[in-house]
């Protein structure tokens, strides 16, 4: 029912916030001027985009047109997204400007896990022997002691993302409950690795909202890329038979550069959050802030890649370069 200008400032490692900020845009009615700026980061995030909200403020209060930023009420700039902020610099990136979001621009791309622990854009063959790799839940693992298991995707040219990603889980597991962790990375070629974006579901709360999730057409069809689940009448799984899991990748903003690779990683959650970030102008990387609490029982979780079973996971990728 908001029916005055607003501006959105979201980032998206910001854990607090789920992060909601981005999805937020999308409650709000397109005749309503409104601009989402997204941008890696946390809440801390705004101070570094001042210009932009006075210049906002400036326009609709005052009747005053920033020559800076003559787009301030163009329809085709609603999104304005950042790729990188570094921190304690007036330089960043120009922003990829879009009229929605998710990106109307975005080729939405399914990767298969494969036999190999890669990302395949080929399902899985019928003919191959069905594949799975196993990982141990221990309850009381240290962080440094957790089994996951791990797919990657190399790129061979400077590739961006933009978006939501959905992880499609076949698995099963020999308990009647656990918690699945997902999380995505970039692995530089000499190793260094940064962690972006995660998603978790307890997997007892499988069951989707389908009127609430969020859909895009994909060569014709109708294609989940944001799954919103009822956390309501939990069902305990089974144990040993194989169930599909729609876990939900907050929204990233990303580019790998070539020979980079995206990795993806399964686990129960760890106890401090991986995904960190610059702060500071001598950019200190945060550690644990924010923790989670996975209280299942010990268990063995299988991660199917069959015709059968085909877990993959849908990536937000740009036609070209921010």
């Amino acid at each position: 029912n908001i029916r005055v200008p607003i501006f959105l400032l979201h980032a998206y490692q910001d854990q607090q916030t789920g992060p909601s900020g981005a999805w937020l845009f999308n409650h709000l009615s397109d005749d309503v001027s409104k601009r989402l700026l997204i941008s890696n980061g946390h809440h801390g995030m705004p101070v570094q985009f001042v210009a932009h909200r006075r210049a906002w403020f400036d326009f609709w209060l005052k009747d005053q047109q920033s020559s800076s930023f003559p787009d301030i009420n163009d329809s085709d700039s609603r999104v304005l997204a950042f790729f990188e902020i570094p921190n304690g610099s007036a330089h960043r990136n120009t922003p990829l400007r879009s009229s929605d979001f998710p990106l109307p621009e975005t080729q939405w791309t399914r990767y298969y896990l494969d036999s190999t622990n890669k990302l395949s854009t080929t399902p899985p063959n019928p003919e191959d022997e069905s594949d799975a790799d196993a990982y141990e839940v221990v309850s009381e693992a240290a962080d440094d002691q957790l089994d996951r298991v791990e797919y990657r995707l190399v790129f061979d040219k400077p590739t961006a993302i933009c978006g939501p990603a959905v992880v499609t889980l076949w698995a099963s597991c020999s308990a009647s409950d656990t918690d699945l962790f997902v999380l995505l990375s970039d692995v530089a070629p000499d190793g260094r690795v940064r962690h972006l974006q995660r998603g978790m579901l307890s997997a007892s709360h499988r069951s989707l909202n389908k009127q609430m999730s969020t859909f895009a057409k994909i060569k014709g069809d109708r294609v989940l890329v944001r799954p919103y689940h009822t956390f309501s009448n939990p069902q305990p799984l089974e144990p040993g038979k194989a169930y599909r899991f729609e876990i939900e990748v907050f929204p990233v903003g990303h580019v790998f550069r070539e020979d980079h690779q995206l990795s993806l990683s399964i686990s129960k959650p760890p106890h401090a959050d991986p995904v960190r970030y610059p702060k500071g102008k001598k950019e200190k990387i945060t550690s644990g802030a924010y923790k989670y609490e996975s209280r299942q029982p010990s268990s063995t979780v299988t991660i199917h890649s069959s015709p059968e079973y085909p877990s993959s996971v849908l990536l937000p990728l740009l036609p070209s370069l921010p």
